[in-house]
């Protein structure tokens, strides 16, 4: 086995253990077989590459142990150079306070006052001083002690890697000989080993060769044997297989009137599918015909009955269309008959009411409307009162009692009344705000004024 230089870094020895049996695993086939006779004397060999081994790994676990106590031994130096970093800043504090001790003492003689004081805190000082000298010496002292033990222990041990690397060295050579020795014998046993196996070779041929002769003539023998027992057995077997056969053949006649009974059956039923076939595919056809025709006759009578709902629709807009213009022409002659009697009552008012007073100066239509608690006749009063529509003109009243009977509560007021009466407001140029007897049975005042303002309250 051979030692490499980029095997050994940073103090660690790596041991190529791919090649301590590559002479063995580089060997041809022809001396396996000399190996496996070898096996046997090599057993002392492997127990001593076994012990190296074992020697190796007790090797690295001491390199292992010292890299650890390099380790530990730099982090006591680095723990000492911590300690001294803290006895300076340790210093430099007494120092900040012996300055501010200072100041403070400056400006106290300054002032003049407490001498005594002063002469304390000069002395304090000192002794600070001479205590953090002596500090500083013995911290110095512990450091290089420690410094120099840490030194002395880590050459040593490199001392002792070094010769523990040496020895190591010198044992892989002297275990790399023995390998190559060892090597060489094998080598030698193998080359006997072929040339014995060579001999037994040619031993090995010639008694295979006799005892194939010997298994020929036996099998040989055997053969003949069997011949024999076969010809004896053919003499009593011929007799029995004509029987056989004869039996054989009416089997045979029956199996193919059966077979030509059941190819019979199978054209027949072949024919019967045909036929079954042909109805199926015409029913399909039928089937895709009435189909095809139904949806025909729905697409039809859908069309059909489009057109006639649309016709229907049609119509009935005309219808609805002639009876609004007949509505709204008789709601035209009934506006017009009543601006005929409006425009009478105008003028019979106009020439009543010059005979008026003058004293009224407003335009109002009171409607007043009283109902009897025994539902019998009631007198009910019209007032009219209306503005000139000039300055000049004077106003006018006219009083017009008349008797009225009122309907029932549930009487139903028709549209065509409040009609007429909206009319003859608007006529006077005011408008009006009507309400069914049927839905408010208490009496309401109605007012309606010519600026188009409406006011309506309820009577408790």
């Amino acid at each position: 086995m051979s030692i490499s230089t980029e095997s050994i870094i940073n103090g660690e020895i790596t041991a190529d253990q791919d090649q301590l049996w590559l002479t063995c695993a580089n060997l041809d086939p022809s001396e396996e077989f000399g190996k496996e006779v070898v096996d046997a004397n090599t057993l002392g060999d492997r127990n001593k590459i076994e012990d190296m081994e074992l020697e190796l790994k007790q090797y690295k676990e001491e390199l292992k142990n010292t890299k650890e106590e390099n380790k530990e031994l730099r982090a006591e130096l680095a723990h000492q150079k911590q300690l001294l970093n803290a006895c300076k800043c340790m210093t430099i504090g007494e120092m900040l306070n012996m300055q501010k001790l200072k100041q403070q003492q400056n400006q106290k003689e300054k002032i003049g006052n407490i001498p005594d004081f002063v002469w304390g805190c000069r002395a304090k000082t000192d002794e600070l001083e001479r205590k953090q000298k002596a500090n500083q010496e013995e911290h110095r002292a512990k450091i290089d002690e420690k410094t120099i033990e840490a030194k002395v222990g880590a050459e040593l041990r490199h001392q002792k890697l070094l010769a523990d690397h040496k020895a190591l060295h010198t044992k892989m050579e002297e275990y790399q000989n023995k390998q190559q020795q060892n090597q060489k014998e094998i080598n030698d046993k193998i080359g006997w080993l072929n040339e014995d196996q060579q001999k037994l070779v040619s031993i090995n041929q010639f008694s295979q060769i006799q005892t194939t002769i010997s298994d020929l003539k036996q099998k040989q023998k055997n053969d003949q044997e069997e011949f024999l027992r076969l010809k004896s057995l053919q003499s009593m077997v011929v007799p029995e297989l004509g029987q056989q056969n004869m039996e054989l053949q009416s089997d045979q006649k029956a199996l193919l009137d059966k077979l030509n009974g059941l190819e019979q059956k199978q054209t027949a039923y072949a024919e019967q599918h045909n036929v079954d076939q042909q109805f199926n595919e015409r029913d399909e056809k039928l089937n895709n015909i009435l189909g095809k025709f139904l949806e025909k006759e729905m697409n039809q009578l859908k069309g059909d009955l489009i057109a006639k709902m649309e016709q229907y629709q049609k119509q009935q807009h005309l219808n609805i269309h002639v009876k609004m213009e007949q509505y709204q022409n008789k709601q035209q002659q009934t506006i017009v008959d009543l601006q005929k009697t409006v425009a009478v009552l105008n003028d019979k008012i106009n020439r009543k009411g010059a005979h008026a007073s003058n004293s009224l100066t407003t335009n109002h239509v009171r409607i007043q409307n009283a109902y009897a608690s025994n539902n019998s006749t009631t007198n009910q009063f019209v007032v009219i009162q209306q503005n000139a529509p000039n300055a000049n003109e004077q106003p006018g009243i006219i009083l017009k009692p008349r008797t009225y009977v009122p309907p029932p509560r549930d009487a139903y007021v028709s549209p065509h009344w409040k009609m007429i009466c909206l009319q003859a407001l608007s006529n006077f140029g005011c408008k009006m705000i009507l309400y069914d007897q049927a839905d408010f049975c208490p009496v309401y005042r109605c007012h309606a004024y010519s600026s188009n303002r409406f006011r309506h309250s309820r009577d408790d």
